[in-house]
């Protein structure tokens, strides 16, 4: 049986980004958005908390579960949330390739992390990154478990991939 791995999904822009952005106000109900580099838009029906003190957070409402969350993913050329889709994380399941795999591509994506702009959309003042520290300790444990596979692959008499 082929599992479904999360990673392999387009996803929709996180709906933070796009209240940060302006392109969802809390007086919306629903909005266009596109999925990954597919060419394929959806209309998406959106959920307000507000507060007390007037400010609100938004959430996408799943088309499938009506269950509030902050991104959908496109299974099948139906947009649903992680939950519909079965919640199969890249290094939960899958092949040792495929595992492996996996933890190339996070390495690079904390990489680029590091390396990029500004993670907020309007930075505080004299800050570039606000979570480099942790991005750096989740970089090195991934180089860590990396480097372990190598290890248990000498072990057991395979060449090093």
């Amino acid at each position: 049986m082929h599992r479904l791995l999360l990673e392999s999904l387009p996803v929709s822009p996180s709906v933070s980004r796009l209240r940060a952005e302006g392109r969802i106000t809390a007086e919306m109900t629903s909005v266009w958005i596109g999925f990954g580099a597919i060419e394929l838009k959806r209309e998406i029906r959106l959920a307000h908390r507000r507060f007390p003190n007037g400010g609100s957070w938004s959430f996408f409402l799943c088309p499938r579960c009506e269950r509030r969350v902050r991104r959908l993913r496109l299974n099948d050329g139906r947009p649903m949330c992680s939950y519909c889709c079965g919640n199969f994380h890249r290094i939960s399941y899958g092949s040792p390739e495929q595992r492996s795999m996996a933890r190339e591509q996070r390495i690079e994506k904390l990489r680029e992390l590091i390396d990029d702009g500004p993670a907020r959309l309007s930075p505080r003042p004299g800050r570039v990154l606000d979570r480099r520290l942790w991005l750096t300790f989740s970089l090195r444990r991934a180089k860590i478990a990396k480097r372990w596979e190598v290890l248990r692959d000498l072990r057991a008499g395979k060449l090093p991939r």
